[in-house]
């Protein structure tokens, strides 16, 4: 993502200050004086442009008009870090624990943060006092959730940021959340919404234990911040979709090879690492043919889709579901050894037979060194050996009844 800094006022050599000072913090961003916009009065007014929104439309961050040039170039300086990283490649996690910290720097010295979907959840915590507000906030949201989601939905509802000068004085918070601040020493504290124009994301809170300790510009702040946050969640969000969107199987919605590919060689991974079981189960939809040929494409893929339906049902959240291709349909089971794996075999099993299909079911489990394409291989070759018993059956991998393994 390009990042640009632009510097204006009335004010040239201050201007040209705050420019030079910018350009050394911050060597990859392109800083530049833009002279053809002055300021009304003698104040100078130091724009930071971190990036587009959604729309491709760049956001613009403008100081207000009474700050010092060390207190523009601090807070140019602190959103042109929180882009930095909110742009760098760790994960979801790390970007937003990083990102509330550095919140300390200029506002409150605790600092949280409240993911809103698909439930209020506690993201990220910093504070002087770590271990106890996060004990206390934990508390809050596990026994007091319906109380919790009353002062989000109401924020939410104003659209503007909570600024409480005194937590001292009972006022807009529920008493027992209002309780709570005050066994956290807050005195004082700002509550953003992150948002965009077309989701809100969850809440900042910025906290201090002072009261009357925040200023007219850090509420400003708060809100760059967290508009800050909410574009870049809003983007990986999207890349987020349009990745899923590509692992997945358009027809059953489960994952595809691709996912599987890449699922596979990190299970393996993991196995390796830790000492633990792995198994693979490979589903083949008995005489699917038939089925194509006597109701049909469309029937054969409602016959697909249902059978997508109940495997899924069968299987754990962890295990990973792909559809290989076809009426091929694939099973991988981390942490799961032979035994287990045939136990969700043969449900599986049992399930779609219930439901008026068979299918036949090839099972391998992991040997240690062995890598991707063994367990694959042997996996194949139990199926094609239910295939050839019977169908409607479960068969585990064994060298002495199967071809050999790349032959």
């Amino acid at each position: 993502m390009n990042q640009n800094i632009v510097v204006f006022g009335s004010n040239d050599a201050n201007c040209q200050r705050i420019k030079d000072t910018l350009r050394r913090r911050f060597r990859n961003a392109s800083v530049y004086v833009d002279a053809s916009k002055r300021g009304a009065n003698d104040a100078d007014i130091l724009v930071f442009a971190h990036g587009m929104d959604a729309n491709g439309e760049p956001i613009s961050n403008e100081a207000p008009d009474n700050l010092s040039l060390q207190e523009r170039t601090r807070r140019a300086e602190f959103l042109f870090e929180t882009t930095r990283i909110l742009s760098s490649s760790q994960s979801l996690s790390e970007v937003l624990n990083q990102t509330v910290a550095q919140s300390q720097e200029v506002l409150g010295e605790t600092a949280l943060l409240i993911l809103l979907e698909p439930t209020p959840r506690l993201q990220s915590v910093v504070s002087r006092n770590h271990e106890q507000v996060l004990q206390l906030l934990t508390f809050i949201i596990n026994t007091r959730p319906t109380e919790l989601e009353t002062a989000l939905q109401k924020l939410l509802a104003a659209g503007e940021p909570l600024f409480i000068p005194d937590l001292g004085v009972e006022g807009e918070l529920p008493h027992s959340i209002t309780v709570l601040a005050r066994q956290l020493q807050f005195r004082s504290m700002i509550a953003t919404v992150i948002k965009t124009d077309h989701r809100n994301f969850g809440v900042f809170i910025t906290a201090s234990s002072k009261a009357n300790d925040f200023t007219p510009a850090q509420l400003s702040l708060s809100q760059e911040f967290c508009q800050a946050i909410g574009t870049a969640l809003e983007k990986m969000e999207m890349i987020r979709q349009l990745e899923e969107r590509a692992n997945k199987d358009s027809l059953t919605g489960l994952y595809n090879t691709r996912f599987f590919s890449e699922a596979i060689l990190r299970e393996i991974a993991r196995a390796e690492r830790q000492h633990s079981p792995l198994s693979l189960l490979l589903i083949d939809i008995d005489d699917f043919k038939k089925i194509n040929d006597t109701h049909g494409h469309i029937g054969g893929n409602d016959v697909l889709k249902n059978l997508a339906q109940i495997f899924q049902r069968a299987v754990r959240i962890t295990d990973v579901l792909v559809r290989i291709g076809g009426d091929e349909f694939g099973v991988l089971l981390p942490g799961t050894d032979r035994s287990g794996a045939m136990h969700v075999a043969e449900n599986i099993r049992s399930r779609v037979e219930t439901a008026g299909t068979t299918v036949s079911i090839g099972l391998a489990d992991y040997l240690r060194g062995s890598g991707p394409e063994v367990l694959q291989i042997q996996a194949d070759q139990a199926l094609y050996r239910a295939k050839q018993l019977s169908k409607n059956r479960v068969e585990v991998f064994d060298p002495n009844t199967s071809r050999q393994v790349g032959t």
